[in-house]
């Protein structure tokens, strides 16, 4: 496969997950870390690269738009977070008409009521796009070298374990992507490199450190050759 088709497949519509190697490797972990995983740098340079590999062209890609703001959203709109088919799509699941069906409290059935009606018809909306969306785009960060895996009390349910990426993505560690595709059922896309933003140098590199890494790992994806065709 040629450059240009790799860009052209990463320029697609495309669902988005990014967490922390230790919080997929647990399956009690997987649902809370797919329902924090929001877009950051890494989707904004996908989709924005920088103009070339040079630090001052990768330090301005990654820190162009405030991350979340209407700038940000406006160039990365057709890459949409994971958790929006959970989201968007809950209302019409089987698990949320049972719950409704079993509900024997009038203040538990207003509160599913209630989520139906704060869900319409946007969010319903958004989630049957994200669920006919073929690619999914998911980014699993490494520990960094000697870091030991957190220590996470065992009393805690998954959803309240303190998130693992906010305290390894500033460091400089390994970073994982991969490109499946719905339509084959396969990886297009994959590699693995390592991220550092003190390679690009300048002032107040530290305070901007994930999204400079962000930045250089979706770089690398942008220039991985495509997988052969199953």
């Amino acid at each position: 496969m040629t450059s240009a088709a790799r860009l052209e497949l990463l320029g697609r519509t495309a669902l988005f997950v990014r967490a922390a190697l230790p919080d997929v490797s647990r399956l009690d972990a997987i649902g809370a870390a797919v329902r924090r995983s929001e877009k950051d740098a890494f989707v904004l340079c996908l989709r924005k690269p920088p103009a070339s590999s040079a630090p001052e062209d990768i330090r301005e890609a990654a820190t162009r738009y405030w991350m979340g703001g209407a700038l940000f959203e406006d160039a990365t709109h057709d890459v949409l977070p994971l958790h929006l088919v959970h989201k968007g799509l809950r209302p019409l699941s089987r698990a949320f008409a049972e719950e409704l069906n079993e509900a024997d409290d009038h203040l538990f059935v207003r509160r599913l009521e209630e989520e139906y009606e704060l869900r319409m018809p946007s969010s319903l909306a958004m989630g049957r796009t994200a669920a006919s969306v073929d690619l999914l785009i998911a980014v699993v960060d490494e520990l960094p070298e000697g870091m030991p895996e957190p220590e996470i009390g065992k009393s805690l349910t998954a959803t309240r374990r303190p998130a693992i990426l906010p305290l390894i993505e500033d460091a400089p560690h390994f970073v994982r992507a991969v490109v499946w595709s719905a339509s084959t059922r396969s990886v297009v896309l994959r590699t693995r490199t390592m991220v550092d933003a003190r390679a690009i140098g300048g002032a107040n590199t530290a305070m901007i450190a994930p999204h400079v890494q962000g930045c250089q790992a979706a770089m690398a994806l942008r220039t991985v050759p495509l997988a052969p065709a199953p």
